[in-house]
């Protein structure tokens, strides 16, 4: 099944790029492990984000039953693929895909409020042309060390990139298996998008990070794909080891849990359609949240629901365009 999944990906890879032309627009890559989440995340992403912007979406399906609404959209297009690393999705989607002035690697636990980030991010191309990248969502465990100077990490969850430049300079986003000066990384390797990140600067062009007023229009659940994909691998009545040792600290589970019935929540008001069916894996949703409240307290599960809860009446908020 894999390699019959690996070949019809390529295969539509094939057929559309030579399907593609060049036009001045943005094209959007994003990867699912967990539909739902997908869906919702595009959803809000192409109403809010990009309504006014020429764009394109790609949507690597690694799950093998996406089923994303508007799907109709001719600029929607899902591919099959096998759940690789996240570099090497991103570098076959931009050897085949990438005709737009710019590309917008998005990550599904993302999600847009309104044109705020994407018109903002647009605007910084536009003030300079040799701006390479414009990153969303940088990361914060360490900075790049760059000819005497320190510089924040673009990372990859939520960037833009002018493609006219990465082309240009023939940069990968995949992992290099080299010394990278983060100390954060494994082996000190370049993680991914690290090395385009480092060269960029390195060749005299500019990498932006957006400030927090612009990243207050977005809400991020980081990693919550990966957790969400536990939670479903490990549906039903039985709880999972992992959920009894989950240490104080690590709230990922939790969240990815809280998401998970926030987007239950929404289907059944019929804001999605042809979603994926959660029920199967509501009692691993809840029994999780009991042990997880004797591990953290109920007052901080209480306090992590409220702040969930706020998150999704914006998220709700803004597609219903109030």
């Amino acid at each position: 099944m894999a390699v019959i999944k690996s070949l019809l990906g390529r295969a539509k890879l094939k057929l559309l790029s030579r399907q593609l032309n060049s036009y001045s627009g943005v094209d959007v890559f994003t990867f699912s492990i967990v539909p739902a989440l997908t869906s919702l995340s595009m959803h809000s992403l192409s109403k809010n984000g990009l309504s006014a912007v020429n764009h394109r979406i790609y949507v690597g399906d690694c799950s093998g039953g996406i089923r994303i609404s508007g799907n109709k959209n001719r600029n929607l297009s899902v591919i099959p693929l096998l759940n690789e690393g996240h570099g090497k999705k991103l570098d076959l989607f931009t050897q085949f895909l990438a005709k737009g002035e710019f590309v917008l690697i998005w990550d599904d636990d993302v999600f847009c409020l309104d044109r705020v980030p994407i018109e903002w991010s647009l605007d910084q191309f536009n003030q300079n042309n040799q701006t390479a990248a414009v990153s969303l969502i940088p990361r914060y465990s360490f900075k790049w060390e760059i000819n005497g100077e320190k510089h924040q990490p673009m990372g990859s969850y939520c960037l833009m990139v002018r493609r006219s430049i990465w082309e240009k300079e023939h940069l990968p986003f995949r992992q290099l298996h080299q010394p990278s000066g983060n100390p954060k990384s494994y082996l000190g390797e370049y993680d991914t998008a690290d090395y385009a990140n480092v060269e960029l600067i390195k060749r005299g062009y500019q990498v932006v990070i957006a400030p927090n007023e612009i990243r207050k229009h977005l809400i991020v659940y980081k990693g919550v794909s990966s957790a969400s994909l536990r939670v479903q691998k490990h549906a039903g009545p039985g709880l999972p080891d992992y959920l009894r040792k989950v240490k104080k600290k690590d709230l990922k589970y939790l969240v990815a849990m809280g998401v998970l019935i926030k987007i239950h929540e929404l289907e059944q008001e019929n804001q999605f359609l042809n979603m994926y069916e959660h029920k199967d894996y509501m009692i691993t949703i809840n029994r999780a949240y009991e042990i997880l409240a004797n591990e953290l307290g109920e007052n901080k599960v209480s306090e992590i629901e409220k702040k969930l809860d706020l998150d999704f009446r914006l998220i709700h908020k803004s597609l219903k365009g109030n």
